[in-house]
């Protein structure tokens, strides 16, 4: 589900300490977790968070509010989000809304 409008590129990234060590890289990434916690919104806070991706969640969901109000792409609800984890690449169309993700980076629009 299409939470947050927006444009995302960047290195897929599972893990707060892979993300703490692409922000000290200088590096983009795309954030994929199964929901986000309060203590991740300092990742997603980064400029070098491009975007969101979660496996749970829709329109009202934690990272959909979150991302809305730091004007950063969000996609919830992403039923196959493992997939991403296999590197296989997925297309997931919905209202306004197509995410690749072919081996890395990722790439979405909305």
């Amino acid at each position: 589900m299409a939470a947050s409008a927006g444009v995302g590129v960047g290195e897929i990234c599972f893990f707060n300490d892979e993300a703490e060590k692409l922000i000290e890289n200088n590096e983009q990434f795309i954030f994929c977790q199964e929901e986000i916690s309060p203590e991740m919104v300092e990742i997603v806070k980064s400029k070098y968070c491009k975007g969101v991706i979660t496996a749970r969640g829709g329109i009202t969901s934690h990272a959909a509010v979150i991302c809305r109000k730091l004007k950063k792409a969000c996609v919830t609800g992403i039923s196959n989000f493992y997939k991403i984890i296999d590197i296989i690449p997925i297309t997931n169309t919905g209202i306004n809304m197509i995410i690749f993700v072919l081996k890395r980076p990722c790439f979405f629009i909305m």
